[in-house]
């Protein structure tokens, strides 16, 4: 659901160490690449159907990482069930 708390990882290892790229709120489906903001709304059936359309997340450091570059899990799960260690991965590297 647009507007959800996630985190967006990129993986946890076998010491449950969790590589995270951050928090950030869950802005909806959009096609790949487009991160000009866009008003909450239903998407139409072609924009369904899109295959280029991905779960966009905006981290709170104000980047983009998309769905098909990460995990992403509910921030309150992901809070219950804290990881040992957090190692945070800038995006950009």
């Amino acid at each position: 659901m647009a507007g959800m708390r996630v985190v967006a990882l990129s993986h946890v290892d076998e010491y449950r160490t969790a590589f995270i790229y951050g928090h950030g709120v869950y802005e909806g489906l959009f096609t790949w690449g487009d991160e000009r903001p866009s008003p909450p709304r239903i998407p139409t059936e072609a924009e369904r159907l899109d295959v280029f359309r991905s779960p966009r997340i905006k981290l709170d450091n104000g980047k983009y990482i998309w769905g098909m570059q990460c995990w992403w899990v509910d921030e309150v799960d992901y809070i219950r069930h804290p990881p040992m260690q957090e190692v945070i991965i800038d995006i950009d590297d």
